[in-house]
């Protein structure tokens, strides 16, 4: 997976982008969003990134995909 991940993140950007430009599916500021985070660190930013682009581009929800919980320290309940 990270072999793949490696090799075709930058196709899949561009595709992501081609498609942005023309209209469809994916907000531009998730492209500015990765832009950002992605020149202080390369690989870290592209992986979290590209996974949201393509749940944005086949318009799911992010929380279809995530499940969020609260995290709790210690023996305190939550």
């Amino acid at each position: 997976m990270v072999s793949a991940f490696q090799t075709k993140t930058n196709s899949l950007l561009a595709f992501l982008k081609n498609e942005s430009s023309a209209g469809k599916s994916v907000a531009r500021s998730l492209f500015d969003d990765i832009d950002a985070a992605h020149s202080s660190d390369r690989q870290r930013a592209l992986l979290p990134g590209i996974v949201l682009l393509v749940i944005a581009y086949f318009k799911d929800s992010v929380d279809d995909f995530f499940q969020v919980v609260e995290v709790c320290k210690g023996k305190r309940q939550c």
